[in-house]
């Protein structure tokens, strides 16, 4: 491929490679993909956070969580690249959607050990997974900690939580959960996110 780039004078960089693979990981040819990433780094050309985030994200797709955990970690280790905060919501978020809430919440903590800073995205994928494990309490800590530490709840937290105390049937909390959305000005969300 890489000849043929440069016999049509297409000139290539990472973010060239990094479309492609794009592009690979959304067709699901995930194979093709990591042969890319082979090629790329056989050619001396350095991937960029941008490239890994995808690769993760692409396994995720395909329901190969172990695999992306196992990429992510060799990254870590390796120090092939700084994670950013897109790849530690990328792998929360999968590990959240496939029922690890406990090693999700690890790498939280992990993430902020490193100095990654987590965002309202970051909580909100493990708030959603503990909503859903029936594990509203802990859900509600969590919020409380993201607030002290200066990320703000936003509509989809609120009405994750909404969700959660609902399926539980806690009346009153929902009462003051609504009240508190009225305090700081965020306005139900007619149309709720149901991940």
């Amino acid at each position: 491929m890489f000849r043929e780039l440069r016999v049509l004078s297409i000139p290539v960089d990472i973010v060239t490679f990094n479309t492609i693979i794009h592009s690979c990981c959304h067709l699901n040819t995930l194979d093709y993909a990591f042969s890319l990433l082979a090629g790329i780094i056989k050619s001396g050309w350095v991937p960029d956070v941008y490239t890994y985030n995808t690769l993760i994200k692409g396994l995720l797709s395909q329901d190969r969580p172990l695999e992306a955990e196992h990429l992510f970690r060799n990254l870590i280790r390796f120090r092939e690249i700084q994670p950013d905060v897109v790849t530690y919501n990328t792998i929360i978020d999968g590990l959240c959607k496939t029922s690890n809430t406990s090693m999700a919440l690890k790498l939280l903590r992990m993430m902020e050990k490193l100095g990654c800073k987590p965002d309202a995205i970051t909580y909100n994928s493990i708030i959603d997974s503990l909503c859903k494990e029936r594990q509203v309490d802990h859900a509600l800590d969590l919020v409380s900690e993201m607030t002290l530490k200066g990320i703000p709840p936003n509509v989809i937290t609120y009405n994750t939580l909404l969700q959660g105390l609902c399926s539980s049937g806690r009346w009153e909390d929902i009462e003051r959960l609504l009240s508190e959305m009225g305090a700081r000005k965020i306005p139900p969300d007619l149309h709720p996110t149901i991940y």
